[in-house]
């Protein structure tokens, strides 16, 4: 899952932590990146 929003939402962090609470075998990282950085689109790892 890809979320655009500023590091200091405090939503994500809200987030991040209740899918860690219902999916806990779920590896969840959170990268804040600019959207000029090329590497910040889809999740490389998960797409066809």
């Amino acid at each position: 899952m890809n979320v655009l929003g500023d590091g200091t939402d405090p939503g994500t962090a809200r987030l991040a932590a209740a899918y860690r609470r219902n999916h806990p075998a779920v590896d969840i990282r959170v990268r804040e990146t600019d959207l000029t950085d090329p590497t910040c689109g889809p999740d490389s790892s998960t797409s066809p």
